[in-house]
């Protein structure tokens, strides 16, 4: 109610890469790719503490997300 309230869409995510700080990030970006399909919405996590982390974990998904001939794209902001 207060996000309609407020004007905006809430979206979930189908696939968790469970990507916190101090995680392995092959294994947070294989777990994506495990559930990974057309369509889904990938939820990664910002970074905060742990930037270098969020950055080889997009980088391994951006690839093999490429590799599977898929391609990225944002939510809709509108």
């Amino acid at each position: 109610p207060v996000s309609a309230e407020l004007g905006l869409q809430v979206a979930g995510w189908s696939v968790r890469s469970f990507d916190l700080p101090g995680c392995n990030p092959q294994r947070a970006c294989e777990r994506a790719l495990a559930r990974l399909r057309g369509g889904a919405i990938v939820l990664l996590h910002d970074g905060g503490r742990a930037p270098a982390q969020v950055e080889a974990i997009t980088t391994r998904l951006l690839a093999a997300i490429a590799a599977r001939g898929l391609r990225p794209v944002p939510l809709a902001t509108t």
